[in-house]
């Protein structure tokens, strides 16, 4: 009787076969699979009318930022944003420390545009207001989930 099975030189074999079928299959190459957060560049965006057929804000880089709201972007987050803001015509400068580009929309005027900013540029936009609370969100792909804030205009 022979102190090894061949059943178990079998095994064995089928073993090893398998671990190098495994390692080869690891090796092979994939594409990559592009993400749904990638940045859009604000010219591939195509602009939407506003819901209420009103003119859209310009979102201008204005300097003066006078009576508006401050708000800052950084990488990816809202800084400085109140609880509470004036009801009636309300100007919101972003001024946008980060190096992506962000945005300010607000949820309750039909997802409405403020104002958008390259990184490290300033821009404002006017809304008005009625009193209420609104949601002010950055719509660039993946950003809403840290850049949402909720004020309340009154």
């Amino acid at each position: 009787m022979s102190p090894r099975h061949p059943t178990h030189r079998l095994s064995a074999l089928l073993a090893v076969a398998l671990v190098v079928a495994l390692g080869l299959a690891a090796c092979t190459r994939q594409e990559p699979e592009i993400s749904v957060n990638e940045q859009v560049p604000a010219a591939a965006r195509t602009e939407e009318e506003p819901a209420d057929g009103g003119e859209e804000n310009d979102g201008g880089g204005g300097e003066d930022s006078g009576d508006a709201v401050a708000i800052e972007a950084i990488d990816i987050d809202y800084v400085g944003v109140p609880d509470t803001v004036p009801a009636g015509d309300v100007t919101f400068a972003l001024n946008n420390t980060g190096n992506l580009e962000h945005n300010i929309v607000i949820e309750e005027l039909g997802d409405e545009l403020v104002t958008e900013a390259q990184g490290g540029e300033t821009a404002e936009g006017t809304v008005t207001l009625e009193p209420g609370t609104y949601t002010l969100y950055c719509s660039i792909p993946g950003h809403r989930s840290t850049m949402e804030e909720v004020v309340e205009a009154s």
